[in-house]
């Protein structure tokens, strides 16, 4: 095993998916090549607001290329997220008059072939990547502390 090799077990001792076995889970949408795949990717760090209904429907309307339009959840900023938007999203959607393809419709309910649709389900999915990556050589660790981070270097 070499370095890299040894770094991304160290990094990732509990990921076994690997990227391979994700590209099989999700093979490539038979569609033309002028159908376009759109979302729309609210956080619910907040209610559905005219910016994203204004995002969503520019996405919505390029659905009609007959190709497919989903909603993704981006629930990954748990500091911030309000309770309950996650669940206001789909129904409010829904109340203006938007229909999903595939996608989040709730906490319980998601719809599709290539979901999870709810940002913080896929996380292993990113580690298999991120991990891959490292096996490779492309990524590495950071060492730096929160201080270093967080300075600005301008």
């Amino acid at each position: 095993m070499n370095t890299n090799e040894q770094i991304a077990e160290l990094l990732f001792p509990n990921v076994k998916l690997t990227v391979e076995e994700i590209l099989q889970k999700y093979p490539p949408r038979n569609l033309e090549k002028e159908n376009l795949v759109t979302r729309f990717a609210p956080s619910p760090t907040g209610y559905v607001h005219i910016g994203g209904v204004y995002q969503c429907m520019i996405n919505y309307l390029a659905h009609h290329s007959g190709g497919v339009f989903y909603l993704r959840c981006e629930d990954t900023d748990k500091k911030r997220e309000v309770e309950g938007a996650s669940d206001l999203i789909f129904p409010t959607l829904k109340k203006l008059g938007i229909k999903i393809d595939e996608g989040f419709e709730s906490l319980e309910k998601e719809s599709g072939d290539y979901g999870p649709y709810l940002q913080s389900r896929r996380t292993e999915y990113y580690q298999a990547f991120a991990k891959e990556l490292v096996r490779r050589g492309l990524a590495y660790p950071c060492f730096c502390d929160e201080d270093e981070e967080n300075a600005d270097y301008r």
